[in-house]
C-alpha cells in the first residue's frame, strides 16, 4: 500500500506550509487525483488519518476531487 507513504508525505508537505503561514491547526486539505497518477483515492483517504494522527492536520477534512 504506498498510499501510506504518499499520504506520510502530504502530511509533511502541509506541516511545512502550515508552518510558513503559522497556522496551528490544518481544517480541510482539497486535492485533484488522476487516474494516470496510480493512486488509488480509497486508500489515500483510509491512510491519511494514519498519517496525520499526530500533525496540525490530524482533524483535517481530506477532500479528494476525482480528475478524469
Amino acid at each position: 500500500m504506498h498510499e501510506l507513504s504518499i499520504a506520510q508525505a502530504l502530511v509533511e508537505k502541509i506541516e511545512k506550509v502550515g508552518k510558513n503561514q503559522n497556522a496551528q491547526t490544518i481544517k480541510k486539505i482539497i486535492l485533484t487525483n488522476s487516474i494516470l497518477s496510480g493512486v488509488d483515492s480509497f486508500a489515500l483517504r483510509q491512510a491519511f488519518p494514519i498519517a496525520a494522527q499526530n500533525a496540525s492536520a490530524a482533524k483535517a477534512e481530506l477532500v479528494i476531487e476525482e480528475e478524469k
